[in-house]
């Protein structure tokens, strides 16, 4: 059966920190950046300092959006890998990608390995039933008699 796993990020988390890291630094410095050119320019303290302060945020979020993206990358190839272990009829491994979703989707494929493997094992067994059958069959044809009939149902 799927089960949640806990400790992950949801796809859609990620995605808004994908987004929203290089876009909201300028929006929180924009006050600030408002306030000081509202300021007479012999008043001005520094403002390289800001536009520094600013260029820094801003590789901050660029960074943070930087490593969420390596994380879903992480992920889809966890998944991909999950994918190839089942087309080799391998059960792929436990999800480790660290998003709900996707993590979710490696859980699937687990269950559909397992389910394949026993309908697989159910095949063989029928195929060898089906080859006793046919053997027991073509030894009481060869015999012509009841007697060989009865013997090879021993």
């Amino acid at each position: 059966m799927l089960r949640p796993i806990k400790s992950c990020l949801s796809l859609r988390a990620l995605l808004v920190v994908m987004i929203a890291a290089p876009i909201l630094p300028t929006l929180a410095l924009t006050p600030a950046i408002l306030m000081q050119l509202g300021r007479s320019w012999h008043q001005l303290s520094s403002p390289t300092e800001l536009v520094l302060l600013g260029a820094g945020v801003r590789l901050l979020g660029g960074g943070l959006a930087l490593a969420a993206a390596g994380r879903l990358i992480r992920s889809m190839r966890a998944l991909s890998r999950a994918a190839q272990e089942l087309s080799r009829d391998g059960a792929p491994a436990a999800p480790c990608s660290g998003i709900v979703e996707i993590d979710t989707v490696i859980q699937a494929l687990a269950v559909a390995a397992r389910s394949l493997g026993e309908r697989a094992e159910k095949y063989e067994k029928a195929e060898a039933g089906r080859r006793d059958s046919e053997a027991r069959l073509r030894a009481f044809a060869e015999s012509g008699s009841v007697d060989g009939l009865y013997k090879t149902l021993k």
